[in-house]
């Protein structure tokens, strides 16, 4: 009855979308550019990088369709996440899946505004793969995916955000298989909800039931899905801006393209809350995910250097502060991910190599490993050390001081 209901309700969104459509009103400076979700209360906003990716300006369409100016608080173009700002407070916040729980054939919900209609959409399929790249996962799902659904939540049945759309497949042929839609787990945007002050990782992965809530029915849980997600309008860089009719006048005699261009110029100081209308969002100002470190390592190292210290050879010095410990998709005992804090220290720039951990050997500090093979070998002398126990690790550490 309850996968009914949602399939039921899913269908009506879609229906009441469709007459939407027609309403959307014209010469609007900003066009629908994707997806997002809203992570926090106090008006953040996850969504794919490529979705906001080199814009004047971004509004964030809220149930209602109340505009909020927005703009990037940090950017992961790898993983193509980024996290938005708006000024408001009280919002409708999502909750967060165990994105290390999903499963092959696992029920999915994808929310999303798909080619920019006004009402939100909501499709229902499963999760065909759990896809691996080197270190990095993707779930693959066969929900209808279509564009403006980027950036748009993908939830389970417990109304929890285990992913975030961000691709659909596209054969070299140009044919473009159903059902091969690709999501990036939540727990990529790790790094990016930590510039929350407030965010509470703890809460990652707790259902209903693990809160002692009573549990929703079926559609006043889509509905509580669909008030957490928003619709990104976006003016591009390149878009020329529109005229009182609504439609863009090319200009007379329109010059032939620069085989040759030069790159923009980039500001030397501010962020991306600096920017104003119509200014566009340079990749350069956003806030990456280590930012905050570099800044805190460069004052600490300064000083040092007032107090007349030398930083050792070859170390580099980790500044005092939280950090994140843990995993949401790992083994039971790394869960939950949660900040803790952790003094300053200084950590050797490369790995011990065999020579050096060879002269703590013939100082008669430390042992030699169990395997000497490689560390017997002088060709390997300047490769890293293996085989080595943590009591050992320790006892290098020790004479090295």
């Amino acid at each position: 009855m309850r996968r009914t209901a949602l399939w039921l309700l899913a269908a009506v969104l879609v229906s009441g979308e469709a007459l939407a459509a027609e309403e959307t009103p014209s010469g609007l400076p900003e066009r629908p550019a994707g997806t997002g979700v809203i992570v926090h209360q106090d008006g953040y906003v996850l969504t794919a990088h490529h979705v906001v990716v080199n814009a004047r300006r971004i509004v964030i369409v809220t149930s209602g369709e109340i505009r909020h100016p927005a703009v990037v608080v940090s950017a992961d173009p790898d993983q193509d996440l980024a996290l938005l700002k708006i000024e408001a407070v009280g919002l409708s916040e999502a909750a967060l899946g165990y994105a290390g729980g999903v499963r092959l054939g696992q029920e999915v919900f994808v929310f999303g505004f798909p080619f920019g209609l006004r009402e939100v959409s909501v499709s229902q399929g499963r999760v065909g793969a759990v896809r691996t790249k080197g270190v990095k996962r993707v779930f693959q799902v066969d929900a209808a995916i279509n564009p403006g659904n980027s950036g748009g939540p993908v939830f389970n049945r417990s109304g929890e955000v285990v992913g975030i759309v961000t691709t659909k497949f596209s054969h070299p042929s140009g044919i473009v298989p159903e059902g091969m839609a690709f999501a990036v787990p939540i727990s990529y945007a790790t790094p990016l909800l930590a510039n929350i002050q407030d965010f509470d990782f703890a809460l990652i992965g707790k259902t209903q039931t693990t809160l002692k809530r009573e549990p929703l029915a079926a559609e006043e849980m889509v509905h509580e899905m669909a008030r957490t997600t928003v619709r990104i309008d976006t003016l591009r860089v390149l878009e020329p801006p529109p005229t009182r009719g609504g439609q863009a006048e090319p200009p007379p005699n329109p010059p032939k393209p620069d085989p040759h261009p030069a790159p923009p110029p980039r500001p030397s100081s501010g962020s991306s809350h600096d920017q104003g209308p119509g200014k566009s969002v340079d990749p350069g100002s956003l806030v990456k995910p280590n930012d905050p470190h570099v800044a805190a390592q460069q004052e600490a190292l300064q000083a040092l250097a007032q107090q007349g210290l030398v930083p050792p050879d070859g170390m580099v010095l980790i500044p005092a502060g939280e950090f994140l410990l843990g995993a949401e998709d790992g083994l039971p005992d790394v869960r939950p991910m949660h900040k803790t804090y952790l003094s300053s220290y200084w950590v050797e720039k490369y790995e011990v190599s065999n020579a050096q951990y060879q002269r703590c050997v013939e100082s008669g500090v430390c042992s030699p490993p169990k395997v000497r093979q490689a560390f017997e070998d002088s060709q390997f002398a300047q490769h890293p050390v293996t085989n080595i126990t943590w009591n050992q690790a320790r006892s290098y550490c020790q004479w090295r001081g």
